[in-house]
């Protein structure tokens, strides 16, 4: 196979979006017959001037951009702290954009070198869908839809996922980075195929093999059945070999979202290797021409590199740069020093100096962590070997903030001696209130080595939101810090949108990346692990 990981193919993916995002832009209201009658019988193969310039681009790449610059932010953000969930920092991104769009929404306290960029205030023709549910304020999700929107403009902006996330979590991630607008099925389906097809092109496989895999995951998904009939009509039609406008047609005008992606497909597959090609055929037809136009240049850059792209398209596209910019960013990934930090910092929820952040929080002991900085930290049992060593502990959990302890070991629970664990409430206590402070203690007893029941877990994880939200740090622990505590800490990174899928038990392990026992696995059984990915994959 093609290794396509190479700095070509990220620009390529982005700006042959582009490219057919402006190439479509002009005509993106037109029929068939009003294209050919004004452009000829080739149709339109050179841009034309559209929002009072000649390349410009539209929403889709504004998205497209924002979604990128998400994209980067959450790498960041999983690299200084250890979790991340992209699609709730892409939401931020989003948010972002509709700040360039709407001028009744509160610019106050936001920073984005995006928003410095006077071109991307320019309003092109936004989607509906996604500014409604941008301005709802609320984060849309596969789980609990937003809306009931198949749009296509979920899909025609994802291909950053694609370029980003690892094969794994690709589809899912495409898919809810989509949902966060766009809640039908159909709608974040199509966006996660994308996602997936790009990705399996990064990796170096034929647009028909990319294609193919990707059909056989869309068959596991609930509701597919749109989504499936679309690509397999794409390929039905490539294969007749009859390729025209009017074939075209027969796919739909891809307002929606599985239309677009069909038409897309089709238009890529029968381009091969003459991007010129495959991107007129997208947007000379009646519909939403720079949408498919936007995804044809997305997959087929990416497919061929920004050599294959024609120089008389770059050279008058509108951000050209900028968008070469962000390509060369996602090839990068992740930079350490502060100028990467401050142009895409990985604290964008909040937008907190780098100096507040996870890394900079100390510890008292080294068995433990901070899962949530100054809010929730985990760990072993802090009773200690002794009275001495218990005091020392407890004092540094005191000095740390912590106010309230949650323990998951049982009563009579004994180490491998068989001797007691020693009870350090009261010592822990006493030592509180010689400080003028208050702690107060919990216990949600959990087997050694075992889970607890669905419902058990949602207690452990209420009772502790309680705390927090009442300004009250907690500790948690069991034993060794591993297993039970493990399993509490991943499914409550699922719980607050920190993680998905397997990236929860990635993230506890990055969490605890200085701990003494590091090399440990947390959580540490089969048992664990599976309902910690449950979790992540139920919120």
């Amino acid at each position: 196979m093609e290794n396509r990981h190479k700095i070509e193919h990220y620009e390529g993916c982005l700006l042959g979006g582009a490219v057919g995002d402006a190439l479509g832009a002009p005509v993106e209201f037109m029929s068939l017959d009003d294209i050919l009658r004004r452009f000829g019988p080739s149709g339109i193969v050179d841009y034309a001037p559209v929002s009072g310039k000649t390349g410009a681009i539209t929403d889709d790449t504004q998205m497209t951009l924002f979604t990128a610059e998400g994209m980067l932010r959450s790498v960041t953000r999983w690299r200084h702290k250890g979790v991340c969930y992209p699609p709730a920092v892409v939401y931020y991104s989003y948010q972002r954009w509709l700040m360039t769009q709407d001028s009744s929404v509160d610019k106050d306290g936001d920073v984005s070198w995006l928003m410095d960029i006077p071109e991307l205030h320019s309003e092109r023709a936004p989607g509906s869908s996604c500014l409604s549910a941008l301005r709802s304020s609320r984060q849309g999700s596969m789980k609990e839809p937003i809306n009931d929107s198949k749009g296509c403009g979920g899909v025609m902006r994802i291909a950053p996922v694609g370029l980003t996330q690892a094969l794994e979590i690709v589809f899912e991630t495409g898919c809810e980075v989509a949902a966060l607008t766009h809640g039908h099925p159909t709608g974040y389906l199509a966006a996660g195929c994308l996602a997936q097809i790009i990705r399996h092109i990064i990796d170096g496989y034929s647009l028909i093999q990319a294609i193919e895999a990707t059909q056989a995951i869309l068959a596991e998904q609930r509701d597919c059945e749109e989504c499936r009939d679309a690509i397999g009509a794409a390929l039905l039609a490539w294969r007749r070999k009859q390729p025209s406008f009017e074939t075209v047609e027969t796919l739909g005008e891809g307002w929606i979202a599985e239309e677009a992606l069909a038409i897309g497909i089709y238009c890529a597959l029968v381009g091969g290797d003459d991007f010129e090609r495959g991107v007129t055929l997208a947007v000379n037809h009646s519909g939403d021409s720079d949408s498919t136009g936007a995804i044809t240049g997305n997959i087929m850059g990416a497919l061929l590199g920004v050599s294959a792209i024609p120089q008389r398209y770059l050279d008058q596209l509108e951000l050209k740069d900028v968008i070469t910019e962000l390509a060369d960013d996602l090839y990068t990934g992740f930079k350490e020093g502060d100028g990467w930090w401050n142009k895409y910092p990985g604290s964008g929820l909040y937008f907190r100096s780098k100096e507040e952040d996870v890394e900079h929080y100390t510890v008292p002991f080294d068995r433990c962590y901070w899962v949530v900085p100054g809010k929730l930290m985990a760990g072993c049992y802090p009773g200690g070997l002794n009275k001495e060593e218990a005091r020392k502990t407890l004092q540094g959990l005191l000095d740390h903030g912590i106010r309230h302890v949650v323990s998951l070991m049982e009563p009579d629970e004994k180490d491998h001696a068989g001797k007691p664990f020693i009870s350090y409430e009261p010592l822990m206590q006493s030592l509180a209130i010689a400080a003028g402070k208050a702690v107060t203690f919990a216990r949600f007893p959990i087997k050694d080595q075992n889970i607890p029941t669905e419902d058990e877990m949602v207690g452990i994880l209420d009772h502790i939101g309680r705390e927090i939200d009442a300004s009250i740090p907690v500790y948690v622990h069991c034993w060794g810090g591993k297993g039970r505590t493990g399993t509490v800490v991943g499914c409550y990174l699922a719980r607050h949108g920190l993680a998905s899928g397997k990236s929860a038990l990635r993230g506890i392990q990055e969490l605890r990346r200085d701990v003494a026992d590091a090399h440990h696995a947390s959580p540490e059984t089969d048992p664990q692990k599976k309902m910690v990915i449950s979790w992540a994959r139920g919120q």
